[in-house]
């Protein structure tokens, strides 16, 4: 699985699985992958609170804004890890605006004046989270109405979607507690799934040391692949401060 999954990553996302190394010329050797990037938060803290740091988070969310095809699989870890450490996060979002465009997108019919406001929808979600997997997909389908399939609008989504989907699947394999993969809000591990065209039958959330894990038992799959890890101890976390524990 992991030989597969590093193809895929490598074939649609190539700009996200390089890990830029700065030389004595300042320019960049290309030549290193990294095959597992697992956050380290009080790495991430220190980088994206640095107003002087290529990795200060207003500015990387303005280049994934700007679906900024220069973007790093360093740029995007930083990025989709450090919503963890925002005043705002909340691993378990719900957005109203979401749930408006996508019932408008379920419709049997969409017309183009459906999809414009579902866009305009997801543009203030997207403004809320702008980590949030999903919400590229589904303006993606809306700018697809209203743009068409090769349009600008509905490329630089598919761009968003594909560089959150790196950060996440560069986090590790999957495949058991110490190389689980690492989400930052509970519902990516579907997207993560979906991407890979994985489905789950069961869910149990486990624990490993201090680390909390949701493991799926999986259908059948052409890789023979019997469960996934996720940590979402983040996620976890998020509750017992919450609750002042």
């Amino acid at each position: 699985m992991k030989t597969k999954f590093l193809f895929i990553l490598c074939l649609f996302c190539a700009p996200f699985m390089v890990v830029a190394q700065n030389d004595q010329d300042g320019n960049y050797d290309t030549s290193e992958v990294q095959q597992f990037f697992v956050p380290d938060y009080d790495q991430i803290g220190k980088v994206i609170n640095d107003k002087k740091s290529p990795y200060y988070y207003p500015k990387l969310v303005k280049k994934l804004a700007k679906a900024d095809t220069s973007m790093t699989l360093d740029d995007v870890h930083y990025l989709y890890y450090g919503y963890v450490l925002q005043d705002d996060y909340n691993p378990y979002i719900h957005l109203d605006e979401e749930d408006k465009a996508r019932d408008i997108l379920n419709k049997e019919d969409v017309s183009e004046k459906d999809a414009r406001k579902a866009i305009k929808l997801l543009d203030k979600a997207i403004e809320k989270v702008p980590t949030h997997v999903r919400l590229y997909f589904y303006r993606y389908v809306a700018n697809t109405i209203v743009y068409g399939e090769n349009s600008k609008q509905a490329n630089a989504d598919v761009f968003r979607y594909i560089a959150l989907i790196s950060a996440i699947a560069a986090s590790g394999n999957g495949m058991d507690f110490e190389n689980a993969y690492h989400v930052a809000i509970v519902a990516h591990s579907y997207n993560l799934m979906s991407y890979f065209g994985l489905h789950s039958v069961q869910q149990s959330l486990q624990s490993s040391g201090d680390q909390m894990f949701d493991v799926f038992k999986l259908e059948a799959n052409d890789d023979g692949i019997e469960s996934l890890y996720v940590n979402v101890t983040p996620c976890l976390n998020y509750w017992s401060k919450a609750l002042g524990e």
